[in-house]
């Protein structure tokens, strides 16, 4: 197995790929040149991979496919990217002082890099990365990887990875070229930037939790970045052979980043991908596994087999470890889980069911297999699932759209709706809403959540102790809400020409709001 350097991209004369105003102007590092020459990969060549394929009938369940422009919490600052003005506010929470300055023509993504004292913009018009520093509001620009639409930032804040993805809307431009298969990887310490390709389409992305590894992978191939030294490397490893191969859907690394685990769609297998040679193995997994998730305390991870109604529960310290699995109720269709914080509790859905149901998991610690599934009926169907950090509580969200079964005197008819659930007894309260709710943003405590509805001038203030929910009228409607680190404040950036933010603190009921910050501030209580 070769692991293979990634030029470091400093600058060329003919093609700008540094822009930032420190860096003297070098050409390509050839340094390395003499490490690439080996271009044999590690692949597993096993004809009879990707051959069980299982169709039960629903579309894939819907999750969150990418990543939006949204105001950033960098400390005591919130940070809002304005790409009609071109402009970059950062608004201190303590006194609501107020700074902007001029940013490119473009912000798509902006990320918060706590460690790093950055804030990280991806402009998806004249392909940069911005580097703004969180105190001096100072910028350096890289120049990136043409056609990225998407940012991930690593869990210590020092590695962002731009790349394409197609669940990012977007206008057909039928000029020049265009590649999906290619990657920047951007060193946010010291401003270096790695181009490499990764096959068509990444249809995902995760690092490692200690940040030295992060994997990409697409239908076809498996790309192992190696980002432990003061460059990335990249290792290739073939995960599918056939023409068609099933639909990579999910990736998770399990601790210390030794093995990967792929979830493919309609499939009856996981892949296990040894990331220290490049060898890959099938686990056993039922039918179609449609959702995999890692318990909080690491240990373990969890399959959801949608096609023949069973949960594999595997040991991530040995994943080829013979798993526990579960049998679902019958009549069920469940395709998601949402785990309690403590592991004690569960919620088991589908998205893509059409049914007006969840089965609540209540875990016995000695013998999960002694504690029945219990079977909970919804107002309507599940569209999205949003739990709250410490997973005391899940934020069902129901779409106008009804049910061919719905009873048509219910008030849920015809509306979307919400419901919020206690995953201690799975108490639950539907609330019936007047427009589809988005931004879900939570308090670190558990204690509160916060949302909006489209097209509606309100924040609303979601009580989780009490399952209660309250709205706060604002001045216009909002387009982004967040929460402040360690605090029960809310802000709720809205649409106004100028710039408009509201903070809401819901221990205490204290609401402000500055207009005008692209020019300059006026806090209206």
């Amino acid at each position: 197995m070769k692991l293979y350097p990634l030029l470091l991209l400093v600058s060329c004369s003919s093609y700008d790929l540094a822009g930032t105003d420190s860096d003297s102007a070098d050409s390509w590092n050839e340094a390395d040149t003499d490490a690439d020459t080996d271009t044999d990969t590690d692949t597993d060549t096993d004809s009879d991979t990707d051959t069980d394929t299982f169709d039960d009938g629903y579309d894939p369940e819907e999750e969150l496919a990418y990543i939006k422009l949204e105001p950033v919490v960098v400390g005591d600052h919130v940070f809002i990217a304005n790409p009609d003005r071109a402009t970059l506010t950062r608004v201190s929470i303590d006194g609501l002082g107020v700074i902007t300055e001029p940013i490119g023509p473009g912000p798509s993504i902006m990320v918060g890099a706590e460690d790093q004292g950055q804030v990280v913009i991806l402009d998806t018009i004249v392909d940069e990365v911005r580097l703004v520093d969180t105190v001096s509001m100072e910028q350096r620009t890289i120049s990136v990887r043409p056609n990225l639409n998407q940012l991930s930032l690593s869990h210590n804040g020092r590695w962002a990875i731009n790349y394409h993805s197609s669940a990012v809307p977007a206008e057909p431009d039928d000029s020049g070229s265009w590649s999906y298969s290619e990657v920047s990887v951007v060193d946010v310490e010291t401003g270096g930037h790695w181009p490499l390709s990764v096959g068509f389409e990444p249809a995902s992305l995760t690092f490692s939790d200690d940040s030295s590894t992060a994997v990409l992978v697409n239908d076809s191939w498996l790309i192992h970045i190696d980002l432990s030294g003061d460059k990335p490397y990249t290792q290739r490893i073939q995960i599918a052979n056939t023409v068609s191969p099933p639909a990579a859907e999910e990736v998770l690394l399990t601790p210390g980043g030794r093995y990967a685990i792929i979830r493919q769609f309609a499939t009856s297998h996981l892949l296990l991908v040894d990331l220290s040679d490049g060898s890959t193995a099938e686990l056993d997994v039922g039918d179609n596994p449609t959702d995999l998730d890692v318990t909080t305390d690491g240990e373990k991870a969890i399959a959801v087999a949608r096609g023949s109604g069973e949960l594999w529960v595997y040991t991530l310290a040995d994943p080829t470890a013979e798993p526990t699995v579960y049998t679902l109720p019958d009549d069920t269709v469940i395709g998601g889980i949402a785990m309690s914080a403590d592991g004690s509790a569960a919620l088991l859905y589908s998205t893509a069911s059409g049914r007006s149901e969840f089965v609540s998991w209540t875990i016995d610690g000695d013998d999960p297999k002694a504690q029945p599934f219990q079977i909970h009926g919804t107002v309507k169907p599940i569209e999205a699932v949003h739990l709250s950090p410490q997973g005391g509580t899940a934020l069902l969200v129901h779409s106008a759209d009804d049910p061919a079964d719905i009873d048509p005197d219910s008030p849920y008819r015809r509306a979307p709706a919400i419901t919020m659930v206690d995953l201690t007894d799975f108490f639950a309260n539907p609330i019936r809403l007047s427009a589809a709710p988005e931004g879900f943003s939570f308090t670190e405590d558990d204690q509160w959540a916060f949302f909006f509805q489209e097209n509606q001038p309100y924040l609303e203030i979601a009580d989780l102790d009490r399952l209660l929910l309250d709205e706060q009228t604002l001045l216009s409607n909002p387009a982004h809400i967040g929460v402040f680190p360690d605090s029960t404040t809310a802000y709720a950036s809205q649409a106004h020409a100028l710039g408009r933010i509201s903070f809401f603190d819901a221990s205490t009921g204290a609401f402000q709001t500055i207009t005008g910050f692209e020019l300059n501030s006026e806090i209206e209580q």
